[in-house]
Order: structure tokens, then sequence, then C-alpha cells
């Protein structure tokens, strides 16, 4: 794994098959093929422009040919409830073309609270993320991953 400014960047295998449609594209990536995983260090804020120019050193380094993906909490479209348009974490999304989502994770709940807890109404409500992410699952919706493309 690199880190190469805001983001790392690992080559690895797809896991399993992953077929998803981006920008009228399908994209059928079977089980066994090269990818880059990226992924997200935690402690420096989310910039999109410092994201964009870590892909650019990312191209540098490993080229264009191989596709680059990321599942993340991140990347769950239903944030889009909880955040601005211009809030970093959307913002972000921007990068990726949606190609998949689950809502089996909990990767978000550990993430914003701290701990996974099986009852929403226990979460604290410290910060106002932690407020909207609770009342969020309070409303019966779920908090999952996305699985994206950058093109």
């Amino acid at each position: 794994m690199f880190r190469l400014g805001r983001l790392q960047f690992q080559t690895t295998e797809a896991e399993r098959d992953i077929t998803g449609t981006a920008e009228g594209k399908v994209y059928h990536i079977p089980m066994g093929t090269p990818v880059i995983q990226v992924h997200i260090p935690q402690g420096d804020p989310l910039i999109k422009e410092d994201c964009e120019e870590s892909f650019r050193q990312a191209y540098t380094w490993f080229g264009r040919e191989i596709p680059y993906l990321c599942h993340s909490w991140l990347l769950y479209p239903g944030l889009t409830e909880l955040f601005k348009p211009d809030s970093n974490i959307i913002r972000f999304q921007e990068l990726f073309s949606l190609l998949q989502t689950d809502t089996e994770g909990t990767e978000a709940e550990w993430r914003i609270f701290g701990k996974v807890l099986p009852e929403p109404r226990e979460y604290p409500e410290n910060t106002g993320l932690q407020k909207a992410a609770k009342q969020y699952l309070l409303e019966g919706k779920k908090l999952g991953n996305g699985l994206g493309i950058h093109l």
C-alpha cells in the first residue's frame, strides 16, 4: 500500500465478480482481475482537490489501465441525506461512479459513533453528524457502503 498525497493505493485482485453500470457503461470486473484499491486514511480533511492530486500521482505510479476501486461507507449514496452538497464527503463521492451498494456493513456506524449498538436510540448525539445519523437510523433507514470506480 502506497500513500500518495491524501489517499492510499494498493495493488490487488478483485476478490469477487463486480458488475455495475456507471455513466451509461456496464462494467464487469471478474474475480482475480488486477485492480487498484483506494483507501482513505483518517486524520486529514477529505478535500476533493487533494484527492484529485493523489489520483494524478497514482496515474504516474500505477498507470490508468487498471481499474481504481473504492469500497467505503463514504461512498454510500444515503449520505446525501446527512450532508450538504458542498460537504467534503459529498464532494469526494463525485470522484467515483457508483457500481454497487450494500447495507450489510457497519463501518459507517463505527466511524460516526465509535461503536455499533443494537438499538440506534442508544447512540450518542455529541455532534451534528451523530444527531443526523441517529435520526436517519431511527427512521428505519440503513447506513451502508458503496463500491465506486474512479473514471
